[in-house]
This record gives C-alpha cells, sequence and structure tokens, in this order.
C-alpha cells in the first residue's frame, strides 16, 4: 500500500507540476499577446503617419513643379519681351567730338 501511495503522491506532484507549467504559459501567452498588440497599434499608427507624410510629399511635388513650370513661363515670356525691345528700335547714336573734350 505504501507504494501505491508513494507512487500517488509522484503522480500528483507531475499533475500540479504541469498546472503550473500550463498556468505559466497560459500567463506567458497573454503578455505576449498584449505586447504584440501594442506593437501592431504602434506600427499602424507609424503607417498612418507615413502615408500622410507621403500624401503630404505628393501634394507639395506637384505644387512645386506647377510653380516651376510657372516661373519657367514667366522666364520665357520675359526673354521674348527683352528681346523684342532690343530689336524694336535699331539705331545706332554716334557722338562725333571735334575739339577732344570728351
Amino acid at each position: 500500500m505504501a507504494q501505491f501511495l508513494d507512487r500517488y503522491r509522484i503522480i500528483e506532484a507531475q499533475k500540479e507540476d504541469s498546472v503550473t507549467f500550463i498556468k505559466d504559459l497560459l500567463v506567458y501567452i497573454d503578455k505576449l499577446e498584449n505586447d504584440l498588440r501594442g506593437e501592431n497599434q504602434r506600427l499602424l499608427k507609424e503607417l498612418e503617419d507615413a502615408h500622410l507624410d507621403l500624401d503630404d510629399a505628393r501634394r507639395s511635388r506637384r505644387e512645386m513643379q506647377q510653380q516651376l513650370t510657372a516661373t519657367s513661363q514667366q522666364l520665357g515670356q520675359y526673354n521674348t519681351d527683352n528681346e523684342s525691345l532690343k530689336n524694336r528700335n535699331p539705331y545706332i547714336i554716334v557722338l562725333i567730338d571735334g575739339d577732344g573734350t570728351i
């Protein structure tokens, strides 16, 4: 009978160790799951911020391209106006100084 009692105690101890191990695993898994959920939320926020930054960069780039196009057109117009002003009165003025005072 003592053998059975000893074996029963060993089995109960193993059973208790198994239950403790399972509880520890569940606690670890719960903590890990909570940590991963927090990490997932943080990464989703970073992704949303990155999308907003990308949209802002696209908008800024478009605005800059439009400004560059407008400025290039203005420069072309100024060059055209400048050339037309240069060629509008193609007269030369000659000053002749007879007594050398100039």
